[in-house]
């Protein structure tokens, strides 16, 4: 039999903004009740009172708070620009694999040259430097080129 603690902690957990909250006590566990009651009523199959849920929200609250890290940004961070970059996207086949290894083996990565290759569901974008765009236009021959592009500025 499911309890309105394991209800309420459900629910809490599914309402990942109500957490944070939640675990620095800035919110007021008897507002959250009275918003949560229709919702633990309907799961339960049952009328429950304002002040078990208040009761199990007050418990979840403690073991949140010990258990509830701090997440802590690093801001210090950098951007790098990259001008001369080119985009192509590819529509996925089976063959499109192997030709996306021999990808790798163009690129002089120790010169400081790019090649990001994301995959998608449908299709797959190589975003690498322009000099490397008809080698690797080439590469893929065969392919069903989707759309090329070019990055550079004056």
């Amino acid at each position: 039999m499911v309890t309105i603690s394991q209800v309420v902690q459900k629910i809490v957990n599914d309402k990942i903004f109500i957490l944070e909250p939640l675990s620095k006590g800035i919110i007021s566990n008897v507002s959250l009740a009275e918003q949560l009651k229709p919702e633990i009523e309907e799961e339960l199959g049952k009328k429950i009172k304002t002040h078990a849920i208040v009761m199990a929200l007050r418990r979840y609250t403690e073991e949140i708070q010990k258990t509830h890290k701090e997440i802590a940004f690093d801001y210090s961070s950098e951007i790098i620009l990259k001008t001369d970059i080119c985009d192509i996207s590819v529509l996925r086949s089976p063959t499109l694999l192997t030709k996306l290894k021999r990808l790798y083996d163009i690129v002089e990565f120790e010169k400081g040259d790019t090649l990001n290759i994301i995959h998608g569901r449908h299709e797959v974008v190589i975003v690498t430097n322009e000099r490397y765009m008809k080698k690797s236009l080439e590469l893929l021959k065969g392919e069903k080129i989707l759309n090329v592009e070019k990055t550079s500025f004056p």
